[in-house]
Order: structure tokens, then sequence, then C-alpha cells
């Protein structure tokens, strides 16, 4: 009995050195990114490493979904990772092959931030900090933590990752907002911001793809069931009593307290809506439409794919300078400077180099990354 009890504590120390042996001390340093030129280093640790790799095994089945009829993929290591150049010419590479190289994409690109963020001191005010970590927490908790758990990345690796994307958009801003190195003029902004985004009133009724454009069903936020024809009767009631003297505000106000799930609620919010060109990160099917519209104008208007249908009341959006243009300016520096600023920042990282610890990093296995079939779909 005494040896049998020997034996299963020789397999319980085992079974716990293999556990110890798989888990990551915090803060262990699995690669070093380093700018030799400008002698500066980041230590990237092995969760912050792993966080590339799911985010890179994430792409990639996100990637081989899009490129594949079949929707229920079980094995991706079948498939290839498609992707095409500016010239469109497309490249196929290898699942594993793609993810690895994606991952240490990532890496480089934290490192480049974390390097920049340290040469230029910048600086991101309490409120943005805490504006930040309430969103890289809405995201954990609603999206993303039995993702990166499961590959033993914590709340605080995502959060830092995830900050370090503002940094880059404070290095952006350095270049060419106000005062930088590259200041574009203000004239060159206000004219992109007016030629790229529009303001309407809207009340819009999503619509179900499951049907065809004669018959779709259109649901509102209570579940109430429409055809097209019906939502598009109903918008032209509203559409009716706008052109005899009533105002948008109050039949927007009346269509949301009728929609609304929330019996309790008595907001109801604001009708303004801002569509944006296709070359900005607010591209709307309504923009093309709405911008050619007079102000004052009222519209109904369905999207390219007969999914939406909307009542459009035109606005000048250069009315209001605060709530609209500067809300959006650093997103119109974006449009007119964002593809120079990515050439540049992404041939500044491809000259950094790393220095991957053995012990740390062999660790690291795109292999071994897990996305199950419940989170999958988050991308």
């Amino acid at each position: 009995m005494k040896k049998l009890r020997n034996i299963a504590a020789v397999i319980m120390a085992a079974a716990l050195v293999l556990s110890l042996a798989a888990c990551h001390p915090k803060d262990e340093v699995a690669v070093t990114v380093t700018d030799k030129s400008a002698k500066l280093s980041v230590d990237v640790t092995t969760a912050q490493y792993l966080y590339a790799m799911t985010q890179a095994t994430l792409e990639a089945q996100n990637n081989i979904k899009n490129n594949n009829s079949d929707k229920t993929i079980t094995d991706y290591t079948k498939y290839k990772v498609e992707e095409q150049d500016d010239n469109g010419k497309t490249t196929k590479t290898e699942y594993y092959k793609w993810i690895n190289n994606r991952a240490e994409e990532v890496v480089r690109d934290y490192a480049a931030s974390e390097m920049k963020r340290k040469a230029l001191k910048l600086k991101l005010d309490d409120s943005t900090k805490s504006n930040v970590d309430s969103y890289a927490g809405m995201y954990w908790s609603n999206y993303y933590q039995p993702i990166y758990e499961q590959n033993g990345v914590g709340e605080e690796t995502f959060k830092k990752m995830f900050l370090s994307s503002y940094y880059k958009n404070q290095y952006f801003l350095s270049i060419y907002d106000t005062k930088g190195t590259e200041e574009i003029p203000e004239k060159d902004v206000k004219d992109a911001f007016s030629k790229n985004y529009c303001l309407a009133n809207a009340i819009t009724i999503t619509v179900s793809s499951d049907s065809d454009s004669t018959g779709t069903t259109a649901t509102d936020s209570s579940e109430n069931k429409m055809t097209m024809a019906e939502a598009e009767a109903k918008l032209k009631k509203y559409k009716d009593r706008i052109s005899k003297g009533e105002k948008f505000d109050t039949i927007y106000s009346e269509y949301q307290k009728e929609t609304s799930t929330d019996s309790s609620s008595t907001s109801t919010g604001s009708a303004a809506t801002v569509f944006g060109s296709s070359d900005t990160s607010y591209s709307s099917d309504y923009f093309d439409d709405a911008f050619k519209m007079k102000t004052g104008a009222v519209k109904i208007l369905k999207n390219s794919d007969n999914t939406e249908i909307a009542l459009v009341e035109k606005q000048d959006i250069s009315k209001d300078e605060d709530t609209y243009y500067k809300n959006y300016r650093t997103d119109v520096l974006q449009l007119l400077k964002g593809d120079e600023f990515e050439d540049n920042y992404k041939k500044y990282y491809d000259g950094l180099s790393l220095e991957f610890h053995k012990y740390a990093s062999g660790r690291v296995k795109a292999k071994k990354i897990k996305i199950t079939a419940s989170t999958s779909s988050v991308s």
C-alpha cells in the first residue's frame, strides 16, 4: 500500500510540474523588439505574444470563411488565406504560416507604437484613458473574454494591447494635426469634410435578408414584423405629415416610443444621423442620394441590398461645427493621410529587429491556439 501511495505521489508531482510548465509567469518576456538606430527596445511578454497569435488566428479564420461558400468549416488548416495587393493580385498563404507572419506583424505594430510613445513623450489625458479603459472592458466582457482567456491572455494584457492603438493614433496626430510636423492645412481638412460627410434626420427600418425583395420582412426594435411594402407605406405617411408642416423630431419621437422595447423609457434620442462616403469609416449606402438633396428636402431611400428603408430629411452639417466638424476631424485627417501614414509606419516597424527568447516564445505556437465554435464568429 505504501508503495502505491509513493507512486501516486510521484504521479501527482509530475502532473504539477507539467501544469506549472504550461503556465507562463507574469511579465515573462517572449520577444524583444529593437530600433537599433534610435537605441530603443520594447519587451513583449508571453501573454502579449499569445494575444498576437490569437488575433492572427481569428483574422485567418474570418478570411477563410469570407472567401469560401462553406460557412460550416471545421478544419481551417485545409484552406489557405487569400489576400489582394493594391494591383488586384491575389496571394494564397498556408494557414499556419500566415498566422505566424501576422502575429509577428502585430508584435511589431505594438512595439512601434510603444517606441514612438516613449521617443515623442506622447500622452493621453485622464478622460481619454478612462474612456479607453471602459471601451476595452466592454469589448472584453461582451465579446473577447472567452476567446483570449482560453489561450492564456488576461484582461490586463487585452487592455494594454487595446491602449497601444490609441498611442499610435497620437503619433499620427503628432504628424498631421495642428502644429504637427506635416500639418495639413485647415482648408483642406474642411473641404474633405464637406465632400465626404452629410447630415440628415433619419428614421430607419431594418429589413430581414431572408426573404426576396418583394416580400421582405422588416423588423423594427419592437419586433413587429412588416413587409417592405408595409414599411414603405408607414414612412410615406410620415413624409406626408412632414410636408403638411409637422416637425421631423415630433414624428421621430413618436416612432421611437412606438417601437421601444422599454415601456418605462421616456428618452427618444436624436434623429440626427451622419452619413459618410465610401471612403470614410462611416460609410453609408444613403450617402450619395442624401448628399445630392437640398437642405430641408425629405425622401424615402433604400440601401443597395434592399435590407433597409429610411425616411431622410437633409440637414446642414456645417451649421454646428462643434458637434460635427470637430468630432469628425480626426477621421477626416485619416481619410486624407491614413494610407500614407500606414505605409510609412509599416516601413518603420518592418525595419525593427526581433529577438525571440526561445524558452518563452517557443511555447507560443499557432497550432496550440484554440478558437471554439461558439466564439469563432467574433472578429
